[in-house]
């Protein structure tokens, strides 16, 4: 008897770990953004020319969504999509990163960063927006 739980055993333990696997490939397909300038082919030099909405334009939406200072933008390939990314200090003091759309102006992604108590690791407060 003692036998055949170990196959049993092995084949629950396999199927464990498989979807172990499934879920972080699940997370990691829903943490993608979809922007709706795709960049297949364009070089980072041309980003501009590609993007419909100014870097203003960007600042004001991500400050909307946070309000403090931008300590940093810039145009950007994510996930094949043309973003702004915006870090923005909020009146907490906090860093937000929030990814703007460069087509739509549309905020893609927020991500608050609490400091931790631990050695000044950040842990991350997902935000996702979709206006």
């Amino acid at each position: 008897m003692k036998r055949s739980v170990k196959p049993v055993l092995a084949v629950l333990l396999s199927l464990l770990a498989l979807s172990a696997i499934a879920t972080k490939v699940l997370a990691r397909e829903a943490d993608k953004v979809a922007g709706s300038v795709g960049l297949s082919g364009v070089r980072k030099s041309d980003y501009p020319k590609h993007a419909k909405i100014t870097m203003s334009e960007a600042s004001k939406i991500a400050l909307d969504k946070s309000n403090g200072h931008v300590a940093s933008i810039a145009l950007e390939n994510e996930d094949g999509s043309l973003v702004y990314s915006v870090e923005v200090i909020d009146t907490e003091g906090l860093r937000n990163e929030i990814l703007v759309d460069a087509g739509t102006g549309s905020v893609l992604k927020h991500e608050r960063k609490i400091a931790s108590a631990i050695g000044g690791i950040d842990a991350e407060d997902d935000e996702d927006d979709e206006d």
